[in-house]
C-alpha cells in the first residue's frame, strides 16, 4: 500500500534524525550521521525490494550473528558514518518487513548511539551534553512510538493519531522538566542513599542496570498485540 510505504518512510526519517542528533553537537558531522543513517535505511529498503522475503530477519543464530556483526563492523568503521549506517541497515530491515521488534530496536539504537562516544569523557560532560542526549533519545523514542502505533493499526484496532500526539507531548514535557529540574532532583543523592557512588564502579553498573531495565520495559510497552481477527491477504 502506498500510504503504508509513506508512513514507513516518515518513521525512518524520524529515526535517522534521532541518530543524527547523537553527534551531541551542532556541527557538519551531524549531517554526515544523518546521511549515513538514511543510506543504511535506503540500502535495507533496496534489499527488501529486490530479494523480498529472503531479507526478512529470522529468530535464529545466523541472523543474530549477522546483525551483531554488521553493528560491530559499523562501530569499528567509526561513529560518524559506520555506526549510523549499520544501525540504519539493521533497523531498516525490521522496518521494511513490519517486524514487531522494530520499535524496540529503534529505541535501543538511539540510546546506544548516543552513549557510544569514543572521544567523550563522560565524567567531564556538561549540561549541553545532557540536553543533546535527551533530545536524541526523545526523537528516536518518538519514531518507536509512531512505528508501534502503525503496526498496531495493521494488527488490531487503530490507535488514534490524537492519542499518539498526546503521548509524545507528555514525553517531551517530562524530558524538559527533568532536565530543567535536575539540580533540585539530585539523582546522585538517590544513588548514595542505597550505598552506591555514582562516580564509582558500583554506581556505573547500577546505572547500566537502570538503562537495561528501562529498555526491557520499553520493549514490553511498545509491543503490538496481535488481533484475534483473521487478517486479509
Amino acid at each position: 500500500m502506498i500510504e503504508d510505504r509513506v508512513q514507513r518512510a516518515v518513521t525512518g526519517a524520524l529515526f535517522a534524525c534521532g541518530l543524527a542528533l547523537t553527534e551531541l553537537a551542532w556541527r557538519p558531522t551531524m549531517t554526515q550521521r544523518l546521511l549515513a543513517a538514511g543510506l543504511g535505511l535506503g540500502t535495507a529498503a533496496l534489499l527488501a525490494w529486490v530479494w523480498g522475503e529472503r531479507t526478512r530477519p529470522k529468530a535464529n543464530l545466523l541472523w543474530f550473528i549477522a546483525g551483531v556483526g554488521a553493528i560491530g563492523l559499523g562501530t569499528l568503521a567509526g561513529a560518524g558514518f559506520g555506526l549510523p549506517y549499520s544501525l540504519g541497515l539493521v533497523v531498516g530491515l525490521f522496518l521494511c518487513h513490519d517486524m514487531r521488534l522494530a520499535p524496540t530496536l529503534m529505541l535501543s539504537a538511539g540510546v546506544g548511539a548516543a552513549l557510544w562516544q569514543p572521544n567523550k569523557i563522560w565524567y567531564a560532560a556538561g549540561e549541553s551534553d545532557a540536553w543533546w542526549v535527551a533530545l536524541a533519545v526523545l526523537v528516536t523514542l518518538s519514531a518507536a512510538v509512531v512505528e508501534r502505533d502503525r503496526l498496531a493499526r495493521r494488527q488490531g484496532p487503530p490507535a488514534s493519531p490524537a492519542w499518539t500526539a498526546i503521548r509524545l507531548g507528555f514525553l517531551t514535557i517530562w524530558t524538559v522538566g527533568v532536565l530543567s529540574a535536575k539540580e533540585q532532583l539530585q539523582v546522585g543523592r538517590l544513588f548514595a542513599a542505597v550505598g552506591a557512588n555514582p562516580a564509582g564502579t558500583t554506581g556505573k553498573f547500577m546505572l547500566v542496570g537502570v538503562v537495561l531495565a528501562c529498555l526491557v520495559l520499553a520493549g514490553l510497552l511498545l509491543r503490538s498485540k496481535p488481533s484475534d481477527a483473521p487478517r486479509l491477504g
